[in-house]
């Protein structure tokens, strides 16, 4: 009678995912869905504000990263967000300038 019921308790369980693996397949698919969005909001997939080309510019004594910005900035552009553009391809904290200092900023 022992063996009956363990048989069939063995072939009724037999068909059903266990709980470790409902556990893996839940993880895996958080894990997916988890890339996803950041890879969707990844801060290289910036888009029409980063530069496609640049070069690299030597402070000059006077310079500030504004009004470079500014040279830069076609008509009715907006500067503030080529300050921030050249600040990101500098990795800056801060918009302040030294000169003689090599900044790499967005092709004219």
């Amino acid at each position: 009678m022992h063996a009956i019921a363990g048989t069939a308790r063995a072939t009724k369980t037999a068909g059903t995912p266990s709980k470790l693996l409902r556990a893996v397949a839940t993880f895996g698919l958080a894990a997916m869905m988890t890339a996803a969005v950041l890879l969707s909001v990844a801060p290289w997939n910036a888009g029409p504000s980063s530069a496609s080309e640049v070069v690299s510019y030597t402070v000059r004594p006077g310079d500030t990263l504004w009004l470079y910005a500014e040279r830069i900035t076609p008509e009715g552009g907006d500067v503030a967000e080529n300050v921030d553009l050249i600040m990101r391809l500098n990795h800056m904290d801060s918009a302040r300038l030294e000169p003689g200092q090599r900044i790499r900023v967005p092709k004219e």
